[in-house]
């Protein structure tokens, strides 16, 4: 799994523009932590919904 995160970020960093690569990353990482919050959200919610 560190693999496959740090591979992301490798991404992330190259697709970067060179004056603004601070801000870039940052909200590559931003858009990447909040996807990756609502697909968890919408799994849980979706496990837990066929339960009685």
């Amino acid at each position: 799994m560190a693999q496959a995160a740090e591979a992301l970020l490798a991404v992330m960093m190259r697709q970067c523009r060179p004056e603004h690569k601070g801000a870039d990353f940052t909200l590559q990482a931003s858009v990447q932590l909040l996807l990756a919050g609502l697909v968890g959200l919408y799994f849980w919610r979706g496990a837990g919904a066929g339960q009685g």
